[in-house]
């Protein structure tokens, strides 16, 4: 019997929906021997067949119970489901992310990997990967990893397949690929584990005095689920009065009603980490009156992409000569000057293209002297699948060189090179890859007008891409553009047409160049993979049209 917030009671009887939990216990549960699926009728001989095997039911269990009761103890043996209503292990057996994607990725793929690789040459590749922030950087490698959190080994599934392409065989690469894309950042805890209960409940954990957890929480959530059926017993009673009270129409269409939600307290047992929308802060600065926030703004989208900057740049003040030498971009004053040309020809809101020949002289005179720099910008993008969802924001790395990073921390991301084309539904026609060397903002020389004063621009340095993919993988080549001096290509472009962040990964071959380092690896590679498999969104964008 169970009351319900008025105080009726009520028979209720309990379904199996579903029952979490590991390869062993499920097997227990549906009592079935070793080396046995304990959801469909397949032995472990049947496992790599190209069919669906008859599911699991109850009447085969209990039909199997009946003969052993001939020989045992009938009070033995009985599971604990066998009276549940459509209770076959097929249905309340479902898997859970934890373990039965991320695990077994880790416990299997990743070690025939390994094992085909070398644990030396897998450890040493994966230690090279210029870290993104926000993700693992496995600074040792992964042949030592024991015990390893769920988004460590998304993160390895990230990277391993683009790792391993070039020493791997194509049949351990394709074993590997089997289970499809599983990782990804935004797919967060699995559903059976996002529940409001256990966040509240690690939320207690981590806020109690690290004694008795099991009692304090017990306690804790049932005077909360008594208050809240109080306070649901009281809303409804007060509607109904005030309905009466009123006379209000329930039937009449609801009207909007403008809510300040940031009024609204947050509850952080609720939700635990939230994100937060540069969409939303950049719509509301758009509406403040001029003169209430500074500009230019710091927050901005440009079409499906979010950009933030910090208020305060990283240099204040410094002039292109000096910003070129200290960013090591002997030609910055050049591309400054082809780019203002371009806006000159065509206009403000031009796409500009990225690569063809230097028009402008190393000595061309510019409407400004001095810009504004920052080492960071961050980019967030809409979900590929869900207009209204707004994944984490990425931040890009654009340093200049220090005592660890001699070369510099320069990021790669997706930019927009031509009219007509949208990320991420054009994929990557009218886009290319760039790799981030200066964030600027020209400061004008004192009485002279000019468009870009309030605005942001990048110096991007852009990589060919190959139009044949790897057979097995199907992921793209790309090599460093470089002129026909020697020196990298690169173009001032407005910040506005910078896309997705993406990940290169070296493209090791046979053998790794041992010159390669976590500092240098994206400098002295010539060739590079466009890892496909960095997220879901980048997944579905880039892979679609060689699924």
């Amino acid at each position: 019997m169970l009351s319900d917030p008025i105080g009726h009671s009520w028979y209720c009887f309990t379904a199996l929906a579903s029952y979490i939990t590991d390869t062993p216990e499920a097997m227990m549960l549906a009592m079935v021997g070793r080396k046995t699926s304990p959801v469909t009728m397949a032995m472990y001989k049947q496992f790599r067949d190209a069919f669906h095997h008859e599911p699991w039911m109850k009447s085969m269990t209990l039909a199997q119970l009946a003969v052993v009761r001939l020989r045992t103890d009938p009070n033995d043996i009985e599971p604990f489901w066998w009276d549940y209503i459509l209770a076959d292990p097929s249905r309340f057996l479902t898997p859970e992310s934890l373990h039965h994607l991320h695990k077994v990725f880790f416990d299997h793929n990743t070690q025939w990997l390994i094992n085909t690789v070398g644990d030396s040459k897998i450890d040493f590749q994966f230690s090279v990967l210029q870290p993104i922030t926000g993700h693992w950087h496995f600074h040792g490698g992964i042949s030592k990893l024991k015990q390893v959190t769920s988004c460590c080994q998304r993160d390895i599934q990230h990277y391993i397949i683009a790792v391993s392409a070039d020493a791997a065989p194509a049949g351990v690469i394709a074993e590997s690929l089997l289970p499809g894309f599983i990782g990804g950042r935004d797919s967060g805890l699995p559903t059976s584990l996002n529940t409001p209960t256990l966040q509240r409940s690690k939320t207690l954990a981590r806020s109690s005095n690290n004694n008795n957890y099991d009692t304090q929480i017990c306690r804790h959530l049932d005077r909360a689920e008594k208050c809240h059926r109080f306070e649901l017993a009281t809303g409804l009673m007060d509607h109904e009065q005030r309905v009466e009270e009123e006379g209000l129409d329930l039937d009449a269409e609801e009207t909007d009603v403008d809510v300040n939600t940031q009024d609204i307290p947050i509850d952080p047992t609720r939700h635990p980490r939230q994100i937060t929308s540069y969409f939303a802060i950049a719509k509301a600065l758009q509406h403040r009156e001029v003169g209430c926030v500074p500009v230019p703004l710091r927050s901005f989208v440009n079409k499906s992409t979010a950009f933030h900057l910090s208020y305060d740049p990283s240099i204040r003040s410094i002039t292109v000569d000096e910003v070129a030498i200290k960013f090591g971009l002997p030609d910055l004053r050049q591309a400054i000057a082809d780019f203002l040309q371009c806006e000159a020809t065509y206009g403000q809101w031009h796409v500009h293209a990225i690569g063809g020949p230097r028009r402008a002289g190393p000595a061309a005179v510019l409407p400004f002297n001095k810009v504004q720099v920052w080492f960071k910008i961050r980019l967030q993008e809409m979900d590929l699948h869900n207009a209204h969802a707004i994944k984490p924001a990425q931040t890009l790395n654009c340093a200049p060189p220090n005592d660890l990073w001699i070369l510099g921390h320069y990021d790669t991301v997706i930019a927009k090179t031509s009219a007509g084309f949208s990320w991420p539904s054009s994929r990557l026609s009218g886009h290319t890859i760039v790799q981030i060397g200066l964030i600027m903002r020209p400061i004008g020389k004192s009485g002279s007008l000019w468009s870009w004063k309030d605005w942001f621009l990048t110096y991007v340095q852009h990589f060919d891409l190959s139009n044949d993919r790897d057979p097995m993988t199907h992921l793209h080549i790309l090599k460093q553009a470089k002129r026909s001096n020697g020196n990298r290509m690169g173009n001032i472009i407005p910040v506005s047409q910078l896309r997705a962040p993406v990940q290169l990964i070296p493209h090791f071959g046979a053998t790794a160049d041992k010159c390669l380092t976590v500092y240098n690896s994206l400098e002295h590679a010539m060739e590079f993979w466009l890892n496909e498999f960095l997220d879901k969104s980048t997944f579905f964008a880039l892979s679609f049209d060689a699924i």
